[in-house]
C-alpha cells in the first residue's frame, strides 16, 4: 500500500501542519469528567489498605478525663484497618508505636517533603522515631503482605 501524495510544496504542507496544531479543540465535557474519574481510580487498591483513624486524644474530647489538653500532654492516634491497626504516641519530640496485632515489621513515616524515617517494628509491634516532623503525615507499615497506611494526620 503506499501513501497518499500531496502536490503541494513542503512549505505548504508545514503551513498547514502549524494551523492544524495551534487549532484549538474543546475537549468534551463528557469526556473531560470521564478522564477525572479515571485519574481518581489510580490509587483505589491504596486507598481500600488505607488504615483509618478511630481516635485522635486531640479530637475526642471525652478522652480528656481531667480537662483539656496542655501542649506537652501526650497525643494518642489509633489506626485500625481489616489487616492490621496502629496505636501511637507523641510526646516530647518522640512518637512511639504498636502494631496490633503485635508483629515484627518496617515502618515509615512520610510527609510531604517524602520520607522522614523508616525502622523496624520489634516482634511485640513497638517501634519508636525520634523527632517526627510538624505538619502532616502518615504511616507505611510493611508487616509481609500490601503496604498498609494511615490516613493523613497533623501533628
Amino acid at each position: 500500500m503506499s501513501l497518499p501524495r500531496y502536490d503541494s510544496s513542503d512549505e505548504q504542507l508545514i503551513m498547514e501542519l502549524k494551523a492544524a496544531a495551534a487549532e484549538e479543540r474543546a475537549v468534551p465535557p463528557g469526556a473531560r469528567e470521564a478522564a477525572q474519574a479515571t485519574f481518581a481510580w489510580r490509587t483505589v487498591d491504596q486507598e481500600l489498605r488505607t488504615l483509618l483513624v478511630c481516635f485522635d486524644s486531640a479530637v475526642n474530647e471525652g478522652a480528656l478525663a481531667r480537662g483539656p489538653s496542655s501542649p506537652s500532654s501526650p497525643r494518642s492516634l489509633s489506626f485500625e484497618g481489616d489487616e492490621l491497626g496502629v496505636e501511637i504516641e507523641i510526646h516530647a519530640g518522640r512518637l512511639t508505636g504498636q502494631l496490633l496485632p503485635p508483629q515484627p515489621g518496617a515502618v515509615r513515616v512520610v510527609s510531604m517533603a517524602g520520607v522522614h524515617a523508616e525502622v523496624s517494628a520489634d516482634a511485640a509491634g513497638c517501634f519508636v522515631i525520634d523527632r517526627p516532623p510538624n505538619g502532616p503525615l502518615r504511616l507505611e507499615c510493611n508487616v509481609g503482605g500490601p503496604i498498609l497506611v494511615t490516613e493523613w494526620v497533623s501533628l
